[in-house]
């Protein structure tokens, strides 16, 4: 997975990006198809946003990334606390009353995991649960459900253990900085869709 943080100069700027074809512009050429987790901000954002996504194409200039629908910050964003950071993890959830079952973490930080879980029918928010992420070192951590969607779940963390804190420091150091470009292709008002 390709962890980029992209530093724009304004939320219109970052709009920019997303109006000059298909998906997401980036001035970088990676492999279509390779799974991408970009955090984006810009001075007055209330927090970093962390998308997922993967290279749709890539062209002369650079590439594009196919996103989910949502791009861009819900109303609880400015209540996060930790910067979430992107993981590639199969987790086990275990409800108190039902079977557990497996599913893919798509972001941690040390209060909260977010999960990609098709159905979720472990419970109601607020309901405590067991959750196991499968790193080199298994680890148990008692949570809770703090929001459910469509697709995708959020757990609160009861506790956080120092195996999980090191394995954070760990994957945050593996992020590839860009800070947006004067020159960018984005500038060119011919190119621009909307």
């Amino acid at each position: 997975m390709i962890r980029l943080r992209y530093r724009f100069e304004s939320l219109d700027v970052y709009a920019r990006h997303l109006r000059l074809g298909d998906g997401l512009y980036l001035p970088l050429r990676p492999q279509p198809g390779s799974r991408v987790a970009i955090e984006v901000s810009w001075p007055e954002s209330p927090d970093p946003v962390l998308l997922h996504g993967r290279i749709r194409k890539r062209t002369r200039h650079g590439s594009f990334v196919d996103l989910p629908p949502t791009w861009m910050v819900g109303p609880l964003g400015a209540s996060r606390g930790d910067r979430r950071v992107p993981c590639d993890l199969v987790a086990e959830v275990k409800p108190f009353d039902g079977a557990p079952y497996l599913c893919r973490a798509l972001d941690v930080s040390q209060r909260g995991v977010r999960l990609a879980t098709g159905a979720f029918d472990a419970g109601l928010m607020g309901d405590r649960v067991a959750i196991t992420l499968l790193v080199p070192d298994a680890m148990d951590i008692p949570s809770r459900i703090a929001w459910s969607g469509a697709r995708e779940a959020g757990l609160e963390l009861l506790e956080t253990p120092p195996a999980l804190v090191s394995f954070l420091a760990a994957c945050d150091a593996q992020w590839e900085e860009l800070s947006h470009d004067a020159g960018c292709l984005c500038s060119r008002t011919e190119l621009r869709a909307g």
